[in-house]
């Protein structure tokens, strides 16, 4: 079986002390600051074991806020969109297919 490289970026990202990263998306698009939150993946439905990330602007907790309409700030990425991430804590790069 394929190894789940959202499973392997997930250990990756919360091992760092620093996790303010850099996404790129599939379509070149450019993203940075830090996870905030992710969704599971289904594994009997065959799902990645995270399929989506709430990227937020910043480095901490604390922008657990809400805007006028009671959202949270940020960027909702889904993992199958991410073609890489580059981790700032140590300048490595994580590439997906």
């Amino acid at each position: 079986m394929e190894k789940d490289a959202s499973k392997q970026l997930y250990d990756t990202y919360f091992n760092l002390t620093n996790r303010y990263v850099t996404v790129i998306l599939r379509n070149g698009k450019a993203l940075e600051g830090s996870f905030l939150a992710f969704c599971r993946g289904e594994e009997r439905e065959g799902e990645s074991y995270i399929t989506r990330w709430h990227l937020v602007k910043g480095t901490d907790d604390s922008l657990l806020r809400v805007d006028a309409f009671d959202f949270l700030p940020g960027t909702y990425i889904n993992q199958a969109d991410i073609a890489e991430i580059r981790f700032h804590q140590d300048n490595s790069t994580m590439k997906f297919l």
